[in-house]
């Protein structure tokens, strides 16, 4: 049996990112970056104004006040994103809306509200300082600049900056297909009407929701029942996929048919015993250069082992750099019992509350799915930890959403 931290560095050092594809633009949204994004234009690619108002010389408007007010010719009308057609030379000006671009001539926005609004010669009765209300060009981004780098996660912003470089395509880590099967001659497929006394195996479905929100790419391979042969040929037709899951028949039962399916067709074991619970049975293994993750088939033992170990899988297999949850220290409501030889890992729901972040609630049964947005981490020893202990909290990726739920 191996601890926590030994299996979690195993996981790291047996897999490596997947390899890169190009994809359109929009397609590209939470993946990781493949490349450098260097910007060809700078942001703004001119002098642009911030206010609707008047491009002006300073010089002409610098003195103005209500009583002694400056009255400027108007030459031209810009609006935004047009080209000025005339220079801004003594006693002239350039009506400009938001986004124009600063006429040759001119260093300073009048804004509107300081001016009487006029088309044909307006009257300005305040001044601005001088390049006031003018975005320069380039200092948002210079041409040259890395706004880009390989290895950041794409989000809606990092979309948007590619995009004001034309970039309709990027190359990025490929998205991960992982199959996802069951074992238990007590189980039954979800739409199987005729074996009503049977378990339906929603371990698949659970999990492959959220493989699909860790941005991975789902597939079910339905069930095998409990024997060896059966098991192998669902391995042998899950290995075309990146990653392969499957949960029950991880113990050391006599119809606990896993770790001995991998070791018949010559699997490498990394792991079969973590000190944990649950998921004290998890088998990690790497079959074909495949990462083969067996989990719990309890429903809620399985759910907390893959958030441990097949998340952090996942994100290596998509290139992530920090492919772990976050820890936080969170305070408990109830006092808790630690294990002496093994690490206790219980559901719970979690809020941030007074500056500190507090578990109002833990939950064994699987209706206590619906609410779960943390995961305690109960160190090994011998005490009982009072209510209002701080204790290490797995933030899980439903963190926001779950915050305020009720039974």
């Amino acid at each position: 049996m191996i601890s926590l931290e030994e299996a979690k560095n195993l996981l790291i050092q047996s897999v490596s990112p997947l390899e890169a594809v190009r994809i359109p633009l929009l397609l590209s949204i939470n993946h990781i970056l493949n490349e450098d994004i260097k910007a060809d234009l700078p942001i703004p690619p001119y002098d642009i104004s911030l206010m609707d108002g008047y491009a002006v010389r300073f010089e002409d408007i610098k003195d103005a006040t209500n009583t002694s007010k400056k009255k400027l010719s108007v030459v031209e009308i810009i609006s935004a994103g047009s080209f000025p057609t005339k220079t801004i030379k003594k006693g002239e000006s350039a009506k400009i809306m938001t986004g124009g671009y600063i006429p040759d001539g001119a260093d300073t926005i009048i804004k509107k509200e300081d001016s009487d609004n006029g088309d044909k010669i307006v009257t300005i009765f305040k001044p601005s300082k001088k390049g006031e209300y003018i975005l320069k060009m380039g200092s948002e981004i210079k041409a040259g600049d890395i706004i880009l780098s390989k290895g950041c996660w794409l989000g809606p912003g990092e979309i948007g900056l590619a995009a004001t470089q034309g970039r309709s395509y990027l190359e990025v880590i490929r998205k991960p297909n992982v199959v996802i099967f069951s074992t238990g001659s007590e189980l039954r497929e979800i739409d199987d009407i005729y074996s009503s006394l049977k378990i339906v195996n929603s371990n698949c479905y659970s999990l492959g929701a959220q493989i699909k929100l860790d941005g991975g790419n789902p597939h079910i391979l339905g069930i095998a029942i409990d024997r060896i042969n059966m098991i192998k040929k669902k391995i042998y037709d899950a290995l075309w996929a990146d990653m392969i899951i499957s949960t029950g028949g991880t113990s050391k039962g006599d119809f606990d048919f896993i770790l001995k399916a991998i070791k018949s067709i010559e699997g490498k074991i990394i792991f079969s015993e973590v000190a944990i619970r649950p998921g004290k049975h998890t088998i990690f293994s790497i079959i074909n250069g495949k990462p083969f993750l067996g989990l719990s088939g309890n429903p809620s033992a399985s759910l907390i082992s893959y958030y441990i170990f097949g998340r952090p899988i996942l994100m290596r297999l998509a290139g992530y750099k920090d492919c772990f949850l976050p820890v936080i220290k969170a305070k408990i409501p109830n006092p808790i019992k630690q294990k002496k030889d093994f690490i206790r890992i219980i559901r719970c729901q979690v809020i941030y509350g007074e500056n500190e972040f507090i578990v109002t609630r833990y939950g064994k049964d699987i209706r206590f799915l619906e609410y779960v947005n943390g995961l305690l981490l109960i160190e090994k020893g011998e005490k009982i930890l009072p209510r209002g202990s701080f204790v290490k909290l797995l933030l899980l990726p439903n963190f926001s959403q779950r915050i305020g739920l009720s039974p």
